[in-house]
């Protein structure tokens, strides 16, 4: 799934093919053979790059499975599959007969309840403003009746007080002051019943009852209407779910059902992307991980537009590994990338190339110049004619080229590419 550039170690690797080419010219390499010539080049300074190579795949920022949210028949499809809509489009209609039915007897239904509801609320309103009034009536006769009762009183205290000396001289009967004493104390019964029936007109009871019931008439037309609004929003949404709408700007790349097809609520039956953001993800094994860094530029080559080349930048790179290749952790990386003509899609794989460091102005030579010999690793330098091995003390690889610190000087020739010559066999 991927591939290796790994500098500094991977050159051994390479050695160890070159070498495998090698080992057939055993002693032969060295022979010089009448007018055979081997080919030379000069050590040069180079800048050489470290590069990571890593195929992946192009995936969307956003794939959404398109789901039922009702059990119905698929009544048409509003975009075809590789049609582009913008979020809140129609995609796809079912069947939503029953479903406007329902909505529609429920909205009869609720304002007749309603329309009851605000009677009863009227009555109630009407019948507080007529007990107001009356209890204005009402308390006007009674405080009326008790000044009456009050000034009938007071005038029978005055009379009893002044009928009481008349009785002590003479001047008055015993009946008399007996009437005058019953009727005093009627006047003061009658005093104490005005009064009681002022409090109880003040207290207002018919008022408040009025009242009470105008608020339970409130009460009953509000939890009516949520009510309503509760039924009416389960019923809109029914009628709402037979339209499958795009949840954003993008293009169904698949549909999973037919016309006629009767579906479940959670059925998948689609799949929607934004195709406008796409990015590649990377499988780099746990050597690699390190070297990279989020923003770092990288170049892409896909497999069916190889003839183009596509500029991106690293962007997350993943912090657990997800899977392996031959006992080796991979961990996912994800490349942001620019296609403003719109030409890759979601599953095209590619080649991504990651320069992970740079070393400018060093000696280096061709790898294919380079031979392993144990532990060793050397060059044949021509020196007075003559191929002659020698070790050098290699440093970064790339994936062309090795560097040497130390074993050679700029302007020394090595050879390169020397003809395989068989060993005499004794």
């Amino acid at each position: 799934m991927f591939k290796r550039g790994q500098a500094g170690r991977q050159w051994l690797w390479r050695l160890g093919l070159v070498s495998v080419t090698l080992v057939g010219v055993g002693g032969g390499f060295w022979l010089w053979q009448g007018a055979q010539t081997v080919p030379t080049i000069p050590v040069e300074r180079r800048t050489l790059e470290e590069i990571v190579e890593v195929s992946g795949a192009v995936e969307s920022l956003r794939v959404v499975p398109l789901k039922a949210e009702a059990a119905l028949k698929v009544e048409a499809f509003l975009v075809n599959e590789g049609g582009r809509a913008k979020r809140g489009d129609p995609l796809l209609r079912l069947d939503g007969r029953m479903a406007r039915l329902q909505l529609s007897q429920l909205r009869a239904n609720w304002d007749s309840q309603q329309a009851r509801a605000q009677t009863a609320l009227t009555v109630a309103q009407a019948s507080l403003v007529d007990a107001q009034k009356r209890q204005v009536l009402q308390l006007a006769t009674a405080r009326t009746q008790r000044a009456k009762s009050q000034a009938q009183l007071r005038f029978l205290e005055a009379e009893w007080g002044r009928q009481s000396l008349l009785a002590k001289a003479g001047g008055v009967s015993e009946q008399a002051l007996s009437n005058l004493k019953q009727q005093l104390q009627q006047a003061r019964w009658d005093v104490s019943l005005a009064q009681d029936n002022l409090d109880r007109l003040e207290a207002g009871s018919e008022v408040l009852q009025a009242r009470n019931q105008l608020t339970q008439a409130k009460v009953v037309e509000t939890q009516l209407e949520v009510e309503r609004r509760a039924a009416l929003a389960l019923a809109q949404k029914a009628v709402a779910d037979t339209v499958l709408r795009a949840p954003f700007d993008g293009t169904v790349t698949a549909w999973d059902t037919e016309v006629g097809a009767l579906l479940t609520p959670g059925m998948a039956i689609g799949v929607y992307q934004d195709l406008a953001h796409l990015r590649m993800r990377l499988p780099v094994d746990e050597l690699d991980l390190p070297k990279l860094r989020g923003g770092g530029a990288v170049s892409i080559t896909f497999d069916a537009l190889p003839e183009r080349q596509f500029a991106g930048v690293i962007g997350d790179i993943g912090r657990a590994s997800t899977s392996t290749a031959n006992n080796v952790q991979v961990f996912p990386v994800y490349v942001d990338f620019s296609d403003p003509s719109g030409v890759v899609r979601p599953g095209m794989s590619g080649d991504v190339r990651i320069v992970t460091a740079t070393h400018p102005d060093v000696l280096a030579v061709p790898l294919g110049a380079v031979r392993r010999e144990g532990d060793a690793v050397t060059v044949s330098v021509v020196r007075e004619g003559r191929p002659e091995a020698v070790a050098i003390t290699p440093g970064v690889s790339t994936l062309s080229h090795l560097e040497v610190r130390a074993g050679l000087q700029l302007g020394d020739r090595i050879v390169w590419k020397a003809p395989v010559v068989e060993t005499p066999k004794p």
